[in-house]
Parts: C-alpha cells; structure tokens; sequence
C-alpha cells in the first residue's frame, strides 16, 4: 500500500486541464467523511470498480489513482488504498477522462485522488456484526492504519482483518423425474472465517523530482465450512451426513517501484515477489441408522508463486503527444499435491492412487507495450497502445506439456467533452485473457459428488472488447451514466467433455457478452427535500456459447444476468443524523456441467441504516439488513448421463439465514 503522496512541489503529476468534474472537501461535508474512501462513494454517478484479477501487473485497470498514479502492489485494492488516507489530507478530487491520462489502459470515467502528507494520523473502523439465526458474532471486523510523513519519508501501516460470517437453515428436496420424493433433507449449514493482514509502506521524495516506494503485506487465511443433513427417503435408511471443510494457510508480498528523469521523459521500475501456501481438508462422513458409516476425505495442498518486473518509459513529444513504452516479465508457479481418500470398514481412511494427484505448472510471461496518447482537438483525447504477449507454459506430471504462445494486444480509446455537462468516452481493445492453473489439474467437489479431470491443453482466451460510455451531469439536480459494451470471445473457458465419460475446464470456440450499465444520483435539494439523494446502479447482461454437448446456443456459466444496487440517504439538515435504506440484488445464469444444470440464489438484500456523525468525535453507524427475510435458494438437475438424457433427479434448497445486524464505529486521532 503507498503513503499518501505529496502534492508533489517537486514532481506535480500532470492532470487535464479540464476535467470533467472537480469536487473539493467542502463538497462532501455534509457526510462527515473520515477518509477517501467516505468521499468517493458519494459522488455523483461514481461507482468503484474492481482491479481486474490476474498475473503481473499489466496496464491499468478500475477508475481509481491517486495523485495521478495507479495503485501500486497487487493484495491492496482500491477501496482499501482510498479507506487509510484521512480525510483531511484530500486536496481535491478531479473526475477525469481515462484516453487524457498517461496511464494506459484504463477507460471511462476516473477518479483520480489528489492528497497531501501530514502530521502522523490514525484512521480506524470497527465493524461488528451480529447473525441471530446462525449464532454467530464477529467482534474483530475492523481496520486500522498510521499514517505520517517525516521530511522526504512518508509511510503508513495497517492493520486489518476481514472476517466473514454466513450460513441458513432449512430443507432441501430431492424429487425424480416425475416429481416424486427420493429424499428429505433437514440442513443446517454454517461458513465463517477470518483473514488478518498486516501491511506497511514507505515512500522517498527524492532528489530531481525521483521517487520511491517499498510495500508489504502479509496476511493469514483461515476459514471453516459445516453442514448437518438428516436425511430420510424412499427405500433409504435415514442417515445423518456431516460435511466439514477448513482452509489454513498464508499470503505475503514484497514489492516496491522507483521512478526518476532520465533524458526529458520520467523512466520507473516496478517489481513484485509474492506467494500463497494454502491447503484445505474437506471430511463428508453418512452415518446411518442401521450403524454403517461411510465417509470420503479430500485434502489440497497449493503453494502459488509470481515474481514480477516491470519497467516504463514515458515522455511527450511534439504537439502535446504523450508516449509510453513498457516492457514486463514475469514468472509464475502452481504446486499443487491432491490427495483423496475413502472410509474402510475399519473406520479408516484409504487413499485412492491417482496418476494426477499432484503437478507442478510454470508460466513464463513477457509483454511489450507501446502507447500514444494527445489532445488532437480541445475536447478531444485519444489513446492508442500495441504490442505483444509472449507465455511459455509447462506441466510436470503424467499430463504434463510444454506449449509456448505469441499473441497480439492493444487499445484505442476517445475522450470526448461534447459539451461542458457531457462527457463521452469510447475504447476498442484486442485482450488476452489469463489460464487458471488450477484448471489444468484434476480436482473432486466432495460436496456435490463431482469430478474434474483435469485438462494440460487449455489455451488463453482472447477477446475483442468495446465500450462506450457517456456521462451527463444536471448540476444540483445530479447526474446519470450510461455504458454499453460487447465482448467477443475466441477460445473461451468452459466445461468440456474429456475422454469418453470426463469433463474437466476447456477452451469453446467463440463466445459473446453484451450489456448496459446505469449509474445515476438524483438529489431532491432542489425539489424542496434537502439533503436527500437517491443513488442507483444498474446492470443487465445477456451472453452466448455453443453448449458443448447438446450444440445449441446458451448463456455462459455463472454470468452476470442483472444486478440491482439502489441507496437512498437522508442527511437531516443542520442535524448530525443521517438514516437511509439500501437496496441489493444479482442474478447469475445458470452454472452447467455435461450432466447437470444448477443455480445458487443469494438472495436480495434490503438494509436500512440510522447514522450520527459525531459521538465524541467518531461516526457512528448502526444497520440491520434481510428486511424482507429472503432466503438463500439452490436448484440442480441432474441426469443419467449427459445432459439431454433421461432426469436422473432433480435437488431443490431453501435456507433462512435471518437478519445481519451490523454496528460501524469510524474515527481519526
């Protein structure tokens, strides 16, 4: 995580000269926010989006920097970065156009940060959490951070733990073809866990205008997930099947970047060292009323490894034109041993011998980047980048392979200021996509009784990406923005059949995703309501791919079908309350096997929330969400054979998980 940058008097990072929108602390009083973060989600028709997830660093992704420069480290996030700098050290924060900034890669609508260093700060957020129907309470949610600068040093630490909670009870049906009860299931089940994380900065001003950062984090892992069925059907004994699975295991990471003049252009290195060493034990054991006992065990153990180097030149050229050339290589490991066993009549367990048990995969990455960007009109930006991506992939093992990959990348995106309250931005991009090295191996869900085989001739997808985005401000009544975007898809991965009765993750010819998204900020200050506003976020999506088994066209697995996020806020004027009710719901499609079609429904969430903003001195939040008591609801069909054959049976679920009470108490000292 990086210190919150200077204002930089030696180094000012360069900023349009126009942007869209510039919003000042002032802006945000009324919220009474403590950090960034409090800031940004409050503006007008801005959602954070996510840093897209992959191997090395690559261009930029998501719509937030911070002082003009990306987020740097891979475990921090944006939501993260922005929630450790206070808000007092916010001088501004200026909406921009992605194609006017020298960051390629990114697109739409950015917001980018500009802070100031400070006397040494500590920012703080204590989130507790209370489920009733589980029984459950998380006591240490929270976050904390120091943050200060000394002369040329500025540096923060955090400490932080996420810690999750979850689970419903009720019953779940299994019914045949022609809807006749197989089995009654009574399921209680339970998923809780925490992450801890400790995480440092430090960030040198040096001399010329040159400047350093070194970060590091290091995080535990540890999670546990139970489930009690008592089971009775047709010609069955009843039983009781108890499932428990844990993870343990341990993120770190080292990385730090320098950056300094060098022949009229600014020259940075950036690199990276991190590793994951996680493990999980999952034990399903049936006891039937009669005294048998059956049981199955499977225990994972993966050490994952990247190591990342990185170096950038940048410099301006004539006519305003900024150029970029980057060059980044990487390497990337999987060690992964699998190891499955059965219960014996002895009440011991046996393993099962499998050639695939363990492997090893090792990814050699390079990329060669160059990139263009000006101002060719007054309101007018473009940004253009080309290069290529070089990968080397190997396995160990019986299935082990050796296949090496050159694809070509790039981008063209416009800025657009059509008038001083729109603003339009449009990109086209050329992407490669990145392998899950998990989904080279072969794995068992003891849960549901499926198997992957496992698949070595898995290949990158690629993809034609476009988006068009256009934002329009209405002054003090707010503003709406509207985004469409298309993904062409060559050798996307899905589920494929292997062998003659197999199935494991492979590469499907073509595919398709097309989609809108809406965000929009509605204040009633000028209809009479003041310090009301109405925030919406709205996604719809439809996709497309040839089903591998039956050759009609049908959704992707598990992608996004719609999502509707609605928050409307009251701040009571000349008043420290503030109350307000929260709206959420996604749907996904359905997620298909060769021989099943299933979908897991978390359900919509409706949360209302009463604020004060000032208890000596802290913000203090208090919510309670599932008003509308939905429950989480499971469907699975499956068949004798492949899908298309005869019902085999068909499993239906529905728990309750109750109400989520939830206190926040946020400060600064």
């Amino acid at each position: 995580m990086l210190a919150a940058p200077a204002l930089a008097q030696q180094a000012q990072p360069t900023a349009p000269t126009a942007p869209a929108k510039t919003y000042v602390p002032e802006d945000f009083s009324r919220f009474a926010p403590r950090t960034a973060l409090d800031m940004v989600v409050q503006i007008p028709g801005f959602a954070i989006q996510g840093v897209e997830e992959r191997r090395g660093f690559g261009q930029g992704s998501g719509n937030i920097v911070t002082n003009g420069k990306r987020i740097s480290g891979k475990s921090n996030d944006a939501i993260t970065e922005l929630g450790r700098i206070p808000a007092d050290r916010v001088v501004r924060i200026d909406l921009v156009d992605a194609a006017t900034l020298d960051i390629p890669g990114l697109s739409g609508q950015v917001a980018n940060i500009i802070t100031k260093t400070g006397t040494t700060k500590t920012t703080f957020d204590w989130r507790p959490g209370y489920r009733p129907k589980i029984g459950r309470f998380q006591p240490f949610n929270g976050s904390a951070s120091l943050s200060g600068s000394r002369g040329p040093l500025a540096f923060t630490v955090g400490l932080e733990n996420t810690s999750f909670a979850g689970g419903g009870i009720g019953p779940e049906r299994v019914v045949d073809r022609f809807g006749n009860l197989i089995d009654f299931r009574d399921e209680n089940g339970h998923f809780y866990g925490d992450q801890p994380q400790l995480s440092g900065s430090l960030k040198y001003d040096g001399p010329g205008g040159s400047i350093g950062n070194v970060n590091g984090s290091y995080r535990l892992i540890r999670g546990t997930n139970t489930e009690i069925s008592l089971r009775s059907g047709t010609s069955q004994p009843n039983r009781e099947r108890n499932f428990l699975s844990t993870e343990d295991g341990s993120l770190y990471e080292l990385g730090g970047d320098y950056e300094l003049g060098l022949g009229g252009g600014r020259l940075k290195f950036i690199g990276l060292h991190r590793s994951a060493d996680v493990g999980s034990d999952t034990d399903v054991i049936v006891d039937f009323a009669d005294g048998r006992r059956s049981g199955v065990r499977n225990v994972v153990a993966a050490d994952e490894v990247e190591s990342i180097l990185r170096g950038e030149y940048r410099w301006k050229a004539g006519g305003g034109a900024d150029w970029q050339v980057s060059l980044e290589g990487a390497l990337n490991s999987l060690d992964s041993l699998t190891e499955f066993s059965t219960l014996n009549a002895a009440g011991d367990f046996v393993v099962v011998p499998s050639p695939n048990a363990s492997a090893k995969i090792k990814e050699k990455r390079a990329e060669a980047i160059l990139s263009y960007g000006r101002e060719i009109a007054r309101n007018l930006s473009i940004q253009a980048a080309a290069g290529a991506e070089y990968s080397n992939l190997s396995q160990t093992g019986p299935s082990g392979l050796d296949r090496t990959f050159y694809r070509p990348k790039g981008s063209l995106a416009a800025a657009w200021k059509a008038t001083p309250t729109l603003d339009v931005n449009a990109r086209i991009e050329r992407a490669v996509g990145q392998l899950n090295f998990s989904s080279f191996l072969e794995s068992v869900n003891v849960l549901s009784e499926t198997k992957n085989a496992g698949n070595p001739n898995l290949v990158p997808q690629q993809s034609w990406n476009a988006d068009l985005e256009a934002a329009k401000s209405f002054k003090a009544y707010g503003s709406l923005k509207g985004k469409v975007y298309a993904r062409l898809i060559e050798d996307i991965v899905d589920q494929i059949p292997i062998g003659t009765s197999g199935e494991s993750p492979g590469n499907i010819d073509k595919a398709s995703i097309y989609g809108v998204q809406l965000n929009s900020t509605m204040r009633f200050d000028p209809f009479g309501w003041r310090g009301a506003k109405l925030d919406l976020d709205l996604r719809f999506q439809d996709s497309s791919v040839k089903d591998p088994v039956l050759g009609f066209f049908r959704e992707i697995s598990v992608t996004l079908k719609r999502q509707i996020d609605a928050r409307f806020r009251y701040d009571v004027p000349d008043s420290p309350w503030a109350a307000g009710v929260n709206y959420f719901d996604r749907r996904n499609y359905d997620n298909y096997r060769l021989g099943e079609i299933s979908n897991l429904y978390q359900p919509e969430n409706l949360e209302t929330f009463l604020e004060h903003k000032d208890v000596l001195g802290l913000k203090v939040r208090g919510s309670v969400g599932n008003l509308l008591g939905t429950n989480e609801t499971y469907f699975r069909r499956v068949s004798v054979g492949r899908r298309g054959t005869l019902i085999s049976f068909i499993e239906s679920r529905n728990r309750a998980y109750g109400p989520i009470f939830q206190l926040s108490i946020s400060g600064n000292l």
